[in-house]
């Protein structure tokens, strides 16, 4: 709370639309206020106050103790790491914003979801880092305003901006498709791989929400993040330089690789949604499982031709209200891999016991013949 009002304290008398966005005169006439530098002295307040809020937050009040950096980037010749204007992340918690805010080289710009905004004292924070705002249904002109940000950052003393181009959180053991919007520009970008080490409690905010996963993530006695700044990467070939697919590709690899995870690409937003509603009893089981597996069967049927399943593909699957919620909440269904090993575990299991039962009977028509062989002579006797 104290950090919102310092912010907003450093931010008063800008008297931005009269000096710049309403003032013909300004090169900065008519642009939207996330693009309007801000003085010197107050970004340094900005920062200072954001850094160390978000330090307290996740010592004090989250419990992650153990924060490493490792630093891969490249140095000029003065020493300095070579960064970039647009950062990209993987995204598994909000912590990962308050992780950025701590220990990065500044505090950056972020691209938030609308309700943000609306949050009280959150707001203040996001406004003074000059945060650009979206609606999930409304991103009309989006990509535009992320290139001319991205672009005007170097230009101008504005903030880098960070993107998560998975569009959602995970749990941390996979990446989903990233979005092309952060990738239009075609600009250098600075990738952060973000890991979480813990033994009870994942911490990535997918299932709990809001009071439920602060108290359970602070009442972990540790929490462990590193943060590993990855070497700039830049567009080389043609096809980077003019492919967005391509280019997205490029950056979902590196950081993918750093990562450790696999690259299966099975994993997608949708199955991810899906997998919530039937939690938070929206969905029934039945409606649940179906909906996956017919994702994930799309999914394997396209990346098996040699192609790279996206959010149109799955326009024709059923939407959260036309699907009845239930209090009933059975166990969830396993993935058709795991389903498929059984199958086979199975099969072995009853050819096992099927040579089983023939060795016995054999045996048994042995001793039979035995017997009946020893019974003859005693007869002629």
């Amino acid at each position: 709370m104290f950090a919102f009002f310092i912010i907003k304290a450093a931010t008063l008398f800008e008297n931005l639309n009269k000096k710049y966005i309403e003032n013909p005169e300004s090169e900065h006439y008519g642009k939207p206020v996330h693009r309007i530098p801000k003085s010197k002295w107050r970004r340094k307040i900005i920062e200072c106050v954001t850094r160390l809020a978000s330090k307290i937050t996740l010592v004090f009040g989250l419990g992650f103790y153990d924060v490493k950096v490792t630093d891969l980037r490249k140095k000029d010749e003065n020493g300095k790491p070579i960064t970039s204007p647009l950062i990209i992340a993987n995204h598994s918690s909000l912590v990962d914003v308050l992780a950025i805010f701590a220990y990065y080289d500044s505090c950056p710009s972020f691209l938030a979801m609308n309700w943000v905004k609306k949050t009280p004292f959150v707001s203040g924070v996001a406004d003074g880092l000059q945060c650009i705002y979206v609606e999930p249904d409304r991103k009309q002109g989006l990509t535009k305003q992320i290139q001319a940000r991205v672009e005007e950052s170097a230009k101008y003393d504005l903030p880098p901006f960070t993107i998560f181009p998975e569009g959602t959180t995970t749990n941390g053991t996979r990446l989903i498709d990233f979005k092309y919007g952060a990738f239009y520009a075609h600009v250098p970008v600075q990738p952060i791989a973000i890991k979480y080490n813990y033994k009870y409690y994942n911490p990535s905010y997918v299932v709990d929400k809001g009071l439920k996963y602060v108290l359970k993530t602070a009442m972990q006695f540790k929490n462990d993040l590193e943060l590993v700044l990855l070497p700039v990467v830049y567009p080389e070939t043609e096809a980077e330089k003019t492919d967005v697919k391509v280019w997205t590709e490029k950056n979902y690899q590196i950081l993918g690789k750093e990562l450790n995870i696999p690259f299966d690409r099975i994993c997608t937003r949708p199955q991810k949604m899906f997998y919530l509603n039937y939690v938070r009893g929206k969905w029934d089981f039945e409606r649940t499982e179906k909906a996956i597996n017919e994702i994930y069967s799309k999914r394997v049927e396209a990346l098996n031709e040699g192609g790279h399943s996206h959010w149109s593909s799955y326009s024709s699957l059923p939407s959260t209200s036309e699907l009845p919620s239930t209090s009933a909440q059975p166990q969830p269904s396993q993935p058709p891999q795991q389903e498929q090993q059984e199958k086979e575990q199975k099969l072995k299991q009853e050819q096992q016991q099927k040579q089983e039962q023939q060795q016995k009977q054999e045996q048994q028509q042995e001793q039979l013949q035995q017997s009946e062989k020893q019974q003859q002579p005693e007869q002629q006797q």
